[in-house]
């Protein structure tokens, strides 16, 4: 999303290189970069799992039907976070969504790439960390210019639809 969005990419690039000026990643930066975080909470929820599931712990009703202990449950997490029911302009890729003076607005109940409830993944804290750190070291050193002619398309070989392919060059920075 970011070498789609060169607005996105402009003050990211700004902010890394503010707070990686060596461009040495380490752990204490994750907090000093709001607009990556932001960038990658918006991503997760743009490119949500096509389908997850949760297994009914005691009855559980919807609507007028109710449904048994131990039922499974099918949902798509990407139908919710693409829904404008749940995110204003849910098809648009808009980091700026995430941020302190509009987060407020959201009831992040919706927003799914770990799951939900007592199932939500325990590692969702350190899986943040390491994929912003992750993703600070590579924008440091590299800008990543996709192929023009190419249209990005999701495959849904997996539960979490990602790039069929994703044809760029690599730039050093």
């Amino acid at each position: 999303e970011v070498v789609t969005h060169p607005d996105v990419a402009e003050r990211l690039y700004a902010e890394i290189d503010t707070v990686l000026p060596d461009k040495k990643v380490r752990p204490e930066h994750a907090a000093q970069l709001p607009y990556l975080r932001q960038v990658l909470t918006e991503t997760l929820r743009y490119w949500a799992p096509w389908i997850s599931s949760l297994t009914a712990k005691g009855e559980v009703r919807v609507g007028d039907t109710v449904l048994p202990d131990g039922t499974v449950v099918m949902f798509s997490p990407y139908m919710v976070t693409r829904s404008d029911e749940y995110f204003a302009s849910a098809d648009a890729f808009d980091p700026g969504r995430w941020s302190p003076e509009r987060v407020g607005e959201l009831d992040k109940r919706y927003w799914l790439p770990f799951g939900v409830g007592e199932r939500r993944c325990p590692g969702n804290h350190y899986a943040m960390l390491a994929i912003t750190l992750q993703a600070a070291a590579f924008l440091a050193r590299w800008r990543p210019v996709p192929d023009e002619s190419y249209r990005v398309r999701p495959t849904t070989k997996d539960f979490t639809p990602s790039p069929a392919k994703l044809p760029l060059t690599l730039h050093a920075r």
